[in-house]
């Protein structure tokens, strides 16, 4: 499959999962609102964890999904690891936003590891997109999906 037609397909996959990612995303944002506000502990929390799994299996339908494209294997794995990387993001931000509500618990080390495991996770996606690349030259990369979608608008 050519790169024009790969980079229409995950276009639409982008805009067929949008609805879900906004509804999550808003539902996610109140959830950390009435912790922050409120402190109501006991049900905001597992709702957060619910949430959390929710935005896995979105995320890793549409690694699935992407990584049927490609029709070389070794490509395939590396772009559902790609996306199991940023997966790994959600977990590291909302302890973020949940220390938020106390910040006397947000000290040096625990401010220096989340620091560390945020810049570890960007330097994993992008050596990962940087071996898919090499792997599947025709694979689109994220890069050529946002110069493509400036150029459609």
């Amino acid at each position: 499959m050519e790169k024009q037609t790969k980079i229409l397909i995950m276009q639409q996959e982008k805009k067929r999962n949008f609805l879900k990612r906004l509804v999550l995303v808003v539902v996610v944002a109140l959830c950390l609102y009435g912790l922050v506000q409120t402190g109501a502990d006991e049900w905001i929390v597992p709702l957060l964890v619910i949430l959390v799994f929710i935005h896995g299996l979105l995320l890793f339908g549409k690694a699935r999904r992407i990584s049927a494209l490609s029709s070389i294997k070794a490509a395939r794995r590396l772009i559902r690891l790609r996306y199991t990387v940023e997966f790994c993001l959600v977990p590291i931000l909302l302890p973020i936003a949940l220390l938020a509500r106390f910040p006397d618990y947000l000290s040096t080390p625990v401010s220096i590891v989340l620091l560390l495991a945020l810049l570890l996770i960007a330097f994993l996606k992008q050596y990962l997109e940087l071996r898919i690349m090499r792997t599947d030259p025709s694979h689109p990369t994220d890069d050529d999906l946002r110069k493509k979608t400036r150029m459609a608008n």
